[in-house]
């Protein structure tokens, strides 16, 4: 009987590790045998390779995503490491799909060719450091994701022309979440970036993290709805519209175009000028 390999789950996120056992269970259902779980940081990969030591059908992926590289660094001494030590099978997640990938754009914003970074790759990999299997996984989504990233490692410094002027995060970012709503919300962390460009009014991007993918989900049309059903609401225009698969709802007041958008456990409110808007929405889809 046809089985398959599934080379790029990760098991180690929210909302499959809260229910491993039922998620392996129904991957054998479908002839699901064996289970790659790639890894995007070295805490990804060493939590990866954990699980494949506790369960025979699940390898492990080591790896680092240009999302999580700071400073410019790439952690070529701990990659070793981890693959020495965490014998994985897989190299990934690398992102390194295409040079016009948005790994290519982090890593150039971040001061990294991505000829080095493949450079250093290939040096891991022939010095025989590695593996059943070289397995190159070129990345989820980029900034999309919700791993374990600080959200205000969404916000550049600058957007096109926009420039970051402020940046709130931590118990005051989420008090401001919170008065957005007009009622407390269970979000797990928030950040709200203000930017600006000459002559134009200030933009602002709200994201905030929920616990759960449906909880996200959940609160991103509660306040879509209350923007259009309230009679008092200064918001008019809405359209729902479809960008690579992400619903987004928009919305026009207070002189400004607002997106709300949900992708995973992360919800985004963008408010700029009408002019300015998709600019900004196409950067965080």
């Amino acid at each position: 009987m046809l089985s398959f390999i599934d080379t790029h789950c990760h098991l180690t996120d929210e909302p499959l590790f809260g229910r491993l056992p039922e998620v392996i269970a129904k991957a054998r259902q479908q002839r699901v045998r064996e289970i790659i779980v790639p890894a995007y940081d070295l805490p990804s990969s060493f939590a990866a390779a954990g699980l494949a030591a506790e369960n025979k059908r699940i390898y492990s992926g080591v790896g680092i995503h240009p999302e999580w590289l700071k400073n410019g660094s790439f952690p070529e001494s701990g990659l070793r490491q981890a693959i020495t030590t965490l014998k994985p099978v897989a190299i990934g997640e690398i992102g390194l799909g295409t040079v016009g990938s948005f790994a290519a754009e982090v890593l150039a914003k971040n001061g990294i060719r991505i000829e080095v970074i493949r450079m250093k790759m290939r040096r891991i990999i022939e010095a025989g450091l590695t593996v059943l299997v070289i397995v190159i996984l070129f990345g989820c989504g980029g900034q999309k994701t919700t791993g374990p990233m600080e959200l205000e490692s969404l916000f550049p410094a600058a957007i096109g022309s926009w420039q970051r002027v402020q940046l709130v995060t931590g118990a005051e970012a989420l008090e401001k979440i919170n008065q957005l709503h007009g009622k407390s919300i269970t979000v797990e962390a928030g950040a709200i970036g203000t930017y600006q460009t000459a002559g134009k009014r200030p933009a602002m991007i709200w994201i905030s993290r929920s616990k759960t993918v449906k909880l996200t989900r959940e609160q991103a049309e509660i306040m879509a709805d209350k923007m259009v059903s309230n009679p008092r609401s200064p918001f008019h225009d809405p359209e729902t519209v479809n960008i690579n698969k992400i619903k987004v709802y928009k919305f026009l007041g207070m002189g400004q175009v607002h997106y709300i958008f949900c992708r995973e456990r992360l919800a985004y409110w963008i408010s700029a000028p009408p002019a300015k808007g998709e600019e900004l929405l196409l950067y965080f889809l």
